[in-house]
C-alpha cells in the first residue's frame, strides 16, 4: 500500500511539473504574429531608436528585428508585422508592448488633390473597387483594388473647389 501511495504521489508530482512548465501565463508566443497599421515615432538619431503608435493607440517598442530599417522617417505610416515579447508598463487604456519586428511596409499617404479646370485633363477616370474605408486618428484609409493589368496607376483623392 505504501508503494501505491508513493507511485501515485510521484505521478501527480510529475504531471504537475510538466503542466506548470507548459503553462504560458502571458499568452505570448514567438509563433504568433500580429499585424497593425501605425505611425513611426523616432526617439533618437539612430536607425533603431523608434517606436510605433498603432491605430488602436497601442505603442510598440521594438527590441528585436528581422531586418535593419535604415530609412525610417518620423511620422511615416507603416503596416507592422510583429511578435509580442511582453507587456511594458501600460498607462490607463494605452497598451504598450515590447515586440520583435518581423517586417515593416510603407503605406502611401497623400493629401487631397485640389482640381482646377487646367488640371482636369491630367486626372484619369479608371474605375476602382473600394473594399473598405475607415477613419483612424488623422487618416482616412482606403483598401481598394483596380483592374489595370501591368499599367502604372496613380490614385488621388480629388476635390473640386467649385463643387460642394
Amino acid at each position: 500500500m505504501k508503494r501505491y501511495w508513493t507511485l501515485l504521489f510521484a505521478g501527480l508530482f510529475l504531471i504537475g511539473i510538466f503542466t506548470a512548465c507548459d503553462n504560458n501565463d502571458d499568452g505570448y508566443s514567438l509563433n504568433n504574429v500580429w499585424v497593425g497599421m501605425g505611425v513611426i515615432n523616432k526617439t533618437g538619431v539612430g536607425n533603431n531608436e523608434y517606436n510605433i503608435t498603432l491605430d488602436d493607440n497601442s505603442i510598440l517598442f521594438p527590441v528585436a528585428s528581422e531586418n535593419q530599417y535604415t530609412d525610417l522617417k518620423n511620422g511615416e505610416r507603416v503596416i507592422a508585422y510583429f511578435t509580442i515579447l511582453g507587456e511594458k508598463t501600460s498607462t490607463g487604456t494605452q497598451k504598450q508592448y515590447y515586440v520583435k519586428i518581423n517586417a515593416l511596409k510603407d503605406v502611401l499617404t497623400k493629401g487631397i488633390f485640389m482640381i482646377t479646370p487646367e488640371k482636369e485633363d491630367s486626372i484619369g477616370n479608371d474605375p476602382i473597387h473600394v473594399n473598405d474605408v475607415w477613419l483612424t486618428n488623422n487618416y482616412l484609409n482606403f483598401e481598394m483594388q483596380y483592374y489595370g493589368g501591368n499599367m502604372i496607376h496613380y490614385i488621388n483623392l480629388v476635390k473640386d473647389n467649385n463643387a460642394q
